[in-house]
């Protein structure tokens, strides 16, 4: 089957907001086997979303993903446009009109009644995660799926809703593992997996690089089966260490499920991340079980300050040390009597940055009980990049350094 995609929006158009929908929903359409034929993107404009999906009845393509569009502004009008273009009607849904009573239990604006209309024949797809529904409508022998636009509502609709819908229409049974790696670039993992790609060519696999961490989908169809257990348990081998589990979970959703089955918590100090480490864990539900306290010692004095840095081992050896990662992780084990005490100190640059400490420099202390660990690493990137890469590296670290405590 092809498919086509059209992203809808003058934030993405213009670039006010990074189109990573049409990669995500590409992906997902990969697993199925369904061919890209096109993926577009278009300014809140009637006209040309109407051409699109006029060309899209006329095209050989079998399936249109719209993203977008759904909110209650009004230049929010994808489903209005579509509706219209298809020579159907908006009909009012109660589904879609108990979710918004529930998602403004004090009351909703007058503007969110555009969201309790729907084309007519509409299948609604459930969104937890904000006021607009998706929907799911057939016409003549076409596929339509008419989807929010923030990613973080488009993930879990795509792949709860959209996702079974699919392979229903497919009629492809497909069996599906995916990995969430850490620590290793995407071009030596392609080295490493070489042999791999060539001892299973009907096993399909493909990896989706991130900030610090890889995706690693491996899908085949279910007559595979067997095969499929085969190579998978050949990848686990090859992975190791940079292995953490399935992808459906971020890497910091891995930590505090491992921190909470061993009962442990810990506590972090940061420099150059300035909490972005604390930031990432208590954004997991259920983190304030195994998270206890986090400082930003950013300055020499504050390193000293909270967490007893010897001002002697920031004279000789600097902030961005081995020796004062060390003392962070040790003061603060101390501080807060945590289980863990994770340290970081950095340069995130762009600025900063030396021959015998270039900028993307960061250096780690993990102390895990009684047992202090170090290590360090120069990440690529921007500022961010830099930071974020650090974050993650420091959870995969703690989680190498546990499996081995």
């Amino acid at each position: 089957m092809k498919a086509q995609i059209l992203n809808v929006g003058d934030e993405v158009l213009y670039g006010l907001t990074v189109n990573t929908n049409a990669s995500y929903i590409a992906s997902q359409l990969d697993i199925l086997d369904i061919q890209i034929d096109e993926v577009n993107v278009v300014g809140d404009d009637e006209v040309k979303i109407t051409k699109f999906v006029q060309d899209f009845l006329n095209s050989d393509c079998d399936i249109l993903i719209t993203t977008g569009g759904l909110g209650p502004t009004h230049d929010d009008f994808t489903k209005e446009v579509i509706t219209k273009a298809l020579g159907l009607e908006l009909v009012e849904y109660k589904e879609a009109k108990k979710h918004l009573q529930k998602y403004f239990p004090n009351g909703m604006a007058s503007v969110n009644n555009k969201q309790i209309y729907y084309p007519k024949g509409s299948t609604l797809l459930a969104n937890p995660f904000g006021s607009a529904l998706g929907c799911y409508l057939t016409y003549t022998n076409k596929h339509l799926f008419i989807l929010v636009g923030p990613p973080v509502e488009l993930h879990p609709m795509f792949e709860n809703y959209v996702m079974p819908i699919l392979q229903k229409i497919t009629n492809i049974k497909k069996i599906t593992k995916k990995y969430l790696l850490v620590g290793i670039r995407e071009a030596d993992l392609e080295e490493k997996l070489s042999p791999i790609y060539q001892k299973y060519p009907q096993i399909k696999m493909a990896p989706y690089a991130g900030l610090g961490t890889i995706r690693f989908v491996v899908s085949s169809t279910k007559d595979n089966e067997k095969i499929f257990r085969q190579a998978n348990q050949e990848l686990n081998e090859i992975f190791g260490d940079n292995l953490i589990g399935d992808a459906e979970l971020s890497i910091e959703e891995h930590f505090v499920n491992l921190l909470k089955k061993k009962k442990m918590t810990v506590s972090t100090a940061e420099s150059c991340t300035g909490g972005m480490l604390a930031s990432m864990i208590v954004n997991v539900s259920g983190s304030s079980e195994v998270f206890g306290e986090s400082v930003v010692t950013y300055s020499n004095e504050a390193k000293t300050k909270y967490l007893q840095v010897n001002p002697y081992t920031l004279k000789k050896y600097g902030a961005v040390s081995k020796e004062t990662v060390s003392e962070m992780a040790k003061g603060l084990k101390f501080l807060t009597g945590c289980d863990i005490a994770i340290a970081i100190s950095g340069i995130a640059g762009p600025t900063g940055g030396s021959k015998d400490k270039p900028v993307g420099l960061v250096h780690f202390g993990i102390q895990i009980n009684e047992t202090l660990y170090t290590d360090c690493y120069q990440f690529k990137g921007n500022r961010n990049m830099v930071r974020q890469r650090a974050c993650v590296y420091a959870l995969w670290k703690t989680i190498c350094y546990l499996a081995n405590h």
